[in-house]
């Protein structure tokens, strides 16, 4: 390990005559690169902060990368330097980025120095800091980050970075009422990009303790948005959120969505959506779904039988898996839920 160290620090000395490189590579097959995804293979970290320093700016940049995969809490303090003072944004980008996947909430401070009010020629460096701070930040943040309104639906960057931070701090079980309200007003807004409300609809879809349930009208808002929306991908997301809403208006959407839906992986969420709901007021649907062409669609039906299906509907279930017109998958989740449902006292041939 020894000899490894001298040959870097003697790779990071420059020449008097060395100029300060501006160039950052991709070129997995280019020397410096390849040198320092050894390293970060080998977890050579010592080496690692070393190089954080090179006047090379594609060495720096994938030093600083590499600790996102190592995620050594050592190397906060220095990939911080690279944050708040390199010349390169490319670079100050991979500091920000490695330090929201170490996950630290010391590095907080400085996500939040190295954000830039002014400039809003580096939203883009902005968006990399709002998303790193979401994935290391403390809870106090949460609502801090959640109110701000100012962004205009044409600062992508800006937008993009709060709701990937909103959704991070999400992921890691920490949420607001303040972040639950922002994201329902991003993705009720069809000016903004879709690559924003798709975010916003998947926090909804896949937040714990939303609390959607206790929110005034946000049912009849969601059904609304949900049944209107063009996007398949945004439709899948905000099926799940509709269905924590838990009210009868969302379960008419949703079953109402269920019969025009061409999507197959909106009519799978739909499914899933539905066992927020009482058993015996979707049955109907489910059953017909059976005949479902899609297979995805067929697998997730025998799912929903398996976890809400009843005793009282056990013989339906085994009635049901003899009819000659449906699939091989249909009969077997049929019997599978037959005989995972039926009584004991009441079980026969």
């Amino acid at each position: 390990m020894y000899w490894c160290i001298a040959v870097v620090c003697n790779a990071c000395l420059p020449l008097p005559t060395e100029e300060i490189s501006t160039t950052i590579t991709s070129d997995f097959k280019d020397p410096k690169v390849k040198m320092v995804l050894d390293l970060q293979d080998r977890q050579q970290t010592d080496s690692l902060l070393l190089l954080l320093s090179s006047k090379d700016a594609t060495t720096r940049y994938w030093a600083a990368m590499a600790f996102a995969s190592i995620k050594d809490k050592n190397a906060i303090d220095t990939l911080a330097q690279l944050l708040l003072h390199d010349r390169l944004d490319s670079v100050k980008i991979a500091a920000a980025y490695s330090l929201g996947q170490i996950g630290d909430t010391t590095a907080q401070r400085y996500l939040i120095a190295a954000f830039d009010t002014e400039d809003t020629t580096g939203a883009s460096f902005n968006k990399y800091v709002l998303e790193a701070i979401g994935k290391c930040g403390t809870a106090f943040f949460l609502p801090l980050m959640s109110s701000v309104t100012t962004y205009q639906a044409t600062d992508t960057a800006l937008i993009e970075g709060q709701v990937l931070g909103i959704y991070h701090f999400m992921l890691r079980n920490i949420v607001h009422p303040s972040g639950t309200n922002r994201m329902l007003s991003l993705v009720a807004q069809l000016q903004y990009p879709s690559s924003v409300r798709l975010v916003a609809a998947s926090y909804l879809a896949r937040g714990q303790r939303l609390g959607l349930d206790t929110l005034i009208g946000v049912d009849s808002t969601l059904s609304a948005i949900f049944q209107q929306e063009a996007d398949a991908e945004i439709r899948m997301a905000l099926a799940l959120g509709v269905g924590k809403t838990n009210t009868p208006l969302a379960k008419s959407a949703l079953l109402q969505q269920f019969n025009i839906e061409q999507d197959y992986r909106v009519k799978c969420n739909i499914i899933r959506a539905l066992r927020q709901f009482d058993y015996l007021s979707v049955r109907d649907t489910i059953f017909a779904a059976l005949r479902d062409t899609n297979l995805h669609v067929v697998h997730t039906i025998n799912e929903y039988l398996l976890e809400k299906g009843i005793s009282r509907d056990a013989n339906t279930y085994r009635r049901l898996a003899q009819d000659s017109t449906f699939s091989p998958i249909v009969k077997v989740g049929l019997l599978t839920a037959a005989n995972k449902h039926m009584p004991n006292y009441f079980y026969r041939l």
